[in-house]
């Protein structure tokens, strides 16, 4: 027998997150024991999901006022796909009003789900009025994700102590939002927005020296802890018992969830263990003492926690700071992002005022990079049996140093070798190549077989330097292959009077084996030293760029230029290509035969003949 009923229900907003997503029926439930004839019979049913939008959030650049290049970011999830005149409707409530959008179609941040490009966006109203951004899906349909849009506001100039609030959601025939003709598809979502305060005197980032550095932990290499000291200036005396100091930093930083423990206040921590000597007399002493002989705090001023989400830290102070008073604190960073941002911005808020976005750190890291190889065919034999009848690959890799490797200051002088770099050295500088596990350095007895190292032309440089092998040479730099196990490891001394200089563009060509087996395409790193001990200390760049994958190589390639024909600029009528593939070519496949530098494989007007 089959039983049923029917019962209201009222749908939640969304899907829940903390329990099961399930309908439970069970006979007997009000029985205290689990028998063969109390609680016998239960039955649980997975219920569909939601149609809602989900994990809304804002994230914005700058609350201050007047500030007129405001990239505010919208993060959420749409459940249905989206197809033609459906689209995305994004309102603001009563204290968004003043807010102006600048651009109805939206930006995608980097890493970010691609947004269609035939999903055309409209400012339904801004500025004096609540800013609704509608966004229309054209011939392309618009799949369920989780999606990131960027737009520029400018903020109001008036103060707004309430944070204004989004609503997102997803409808029919959106060109006629507001009206009956169009409907809600998800059920909308709304996200807490931001503040708008008033104008703080100063905040910037602190410039330090080599001695700061070192002992406060600054490294500003890709993907590392880092620890960054700012300072402020208010404008006005805060009112509040206890008030939250953010600080936001450019996406790609990450902050500890819990930073308490890297926020340091004191006169005598934040340039450094015992550096009170040292404090700038143009800085004001923080409010209270710390540490008293129980290790706590008199009272004044006292940082009481601190919240890492993303790159935003958020630290609750107690009162005593004071306006027109210049304030300093360092904080630990868990990471930096592993490219400097594009928008390196940071800006800082306290109370009810907020900073100008002010320069963030330049990361120490090569920019520009590309691997290039000739062929990604993988080689035939194990790695300890390489001879010379195997293909040694030209490998070229394109990188920019942020700092320059100096060369022999011993030898040729500061003024030549230093250069621009913010390091000397007395050796010489390196550059060292990481190849992923598997490839190896062609070399003979340690020493690289070829390379071939460019410093190229730009606005700067009217000529192309070459570095050279040559021991005579004034750039001579001298390449080497680490031994058995770590001869996917590359290394250039800069022993000549000739830097590796900053900020301009350089192509190193290598001869490699690649891998003995296909795979998907690894990092190659680069990294940089101030001289030859490769140490933390004396590391300058670090950097990672994609490479190239392996793949299966031909059982047979040849090309013949059957009438031998080898005048420069000639015509050659008959060259027989010979392939032999180890699999099977499907409908739709394609090969792609790359000719020497030179060579042109297409006569003019004309398609070859096969």
């Amino acid at each position: 027998v089959v039983y049923g009923f029917i019962a209201q229900i009222m749908v939640p907003a969304t899907s829940p997150t903390r329990s099961a997503n399930y309908f439970f029926i069970e006979i007997g439930y009000k029985d205290s024991q689990l028998t063969n004839t109390q609680r016998s019979y239960a039955k649980a049913v997975q219920a569909d999901q939601v149609r809602a939008v989900i994990s809304a959030s804002v994230e914005y650049t700058s609350n201050v006022i007047n500030y007129a290049l405001n990239y505010v970011t919208f993060s959420f999830r749409t459940f249905t796909e989206l197809t033609s005149n459906e689209g995305i409707v994004i309102e603001g409530d009563d204290f968004t009003a003043g807010l102006v959008v600048k651009n109805a179609q939206p930006q995608v941040p980097a890493g970010a789900t691609p947004f269609p490009e035939t999903v055309f966006g409209r400012v339904e109203a801004s500025g004096g009025t609540r800013p609704i951004i509608s966004l229309r899906v054209g011939r392309n349909p618009l799949a369920p994700a989780l999606y990131q849009l960027e737009f520029v506001l400018e903020n109001p100039d008036a103060a707004q102590a309430v944070a204004g609030g989004w609503t997102i959601g997803t409808w029919s025939n959106v060109a006629e939002w507001g009206t009956i003709n169009s409907k809600p598809i998800d059920s909308a979502i709304k996200a807490e927005g931001f503040v708008i305060n008033n104008q703080m005197a100063q905040a910037r980032l602190l410039d330090i020296n080599d001695a700061v550095r070192e002992a406060t932990g600054r490294n500003d290499r890709p993907e590392m802890a880092n620890n960054l000291i700012f300072g402020f200036q208010l404008s006005s005396r805060p009112v509040g018992l206890e008030m939250e100091l953010r600080i936001r930093g450019p996406r790609g930083f990450e902050f500890a969830e819990n930073c308490l423990g890297q926020v340091e206040v004191g006169k005598d921590s934040v340039f450094g263990p015992n550096t009170a000597a040292q404090w700038p007399t143009t800085y004001t002493e923080w409010p209270g003492k710390c540490c008293l002989q129980d290790g706590t705090w008199d009272g004044l001023a006292e940082p009481t926690s601190c919240q890492g989400v993303g790159a935003t830290a958020s630290i609750t102070i107690k009162q005593g700071l004071e306006q027109d008073r210049f304030y300093v604190l360092r904080i630990g960073v868990d990471a930096n992002p592993k490219t400097t941002p594009a928008r390196n911005l940071w800006s800082i808020e306290f109370g009810s005022e907020s900073s100008d976005p002010f320069a963030g750190i330049d990361l120490w890291t090569f920019s520009d990079m590309h691997v290039l190889p000739v062929t990604e065919a993988q080689i035939r034999s194990q790695a300890s049996s390489l001879g010379a009848d195997l293909f040694q690959n030209p490998v070229r890799i394109t990188f920019k140093p942020y700092n320059t490797i100096p060369c022999d200051v011993a030898t040729f002088g500061e003024a030549q070798c230093a250069g621009a770099s913010n390091v000397s050295s007395t050796s010489g500088g390196m550059l060292r190549v990481h190849a992923p596990a598997g490839f190896e350095f062609v070399n003979e007895n340690g020493i690289c077989t070829f390379f071939e190292l460019l410093a190229l032309v730009d606005p700067l440089h009217s000529e192309q330097l070459e570095y050279s092998s040559d021991p005579t040479s004034s750039a001579h730099v001298l390449c080497t292959v680490g031994a058995s196990g770590t001869s996917n490891q590359l290394s250039l001394h800069f022993v000549g009077g000739t830097p590796l200089e900053r900020l301009r563009i350089h192509t190193l060509t290598v001869h490699v084996y690649n891998a003995k087996r296909e795979g998907a395409a690894e990092e190659w790193q680069l990294e940089s030293y101030s001289d030859f001990t490769t140490t933390v200390n004396t590391m300058l760049d670090s950097g990672k760029v994609e490479g190239f994958r392996v793949r299966p190589v031909l059982d047979t390639f040849t090309i013949v230029n059957t009438g031998d024909i080898r005048n420069g600029n000639a015509l050659v009528p008959d060259v027989h290509v010979t392939l032999n593939f180890p699999d099977d070519l499907e409908n739709g496949d394609r090969i792609v035969l790359s000719a020497p530098t030179g060579f042109s494989m297409l006569p003019d007007d004309a398609l070859p003949d096969f």
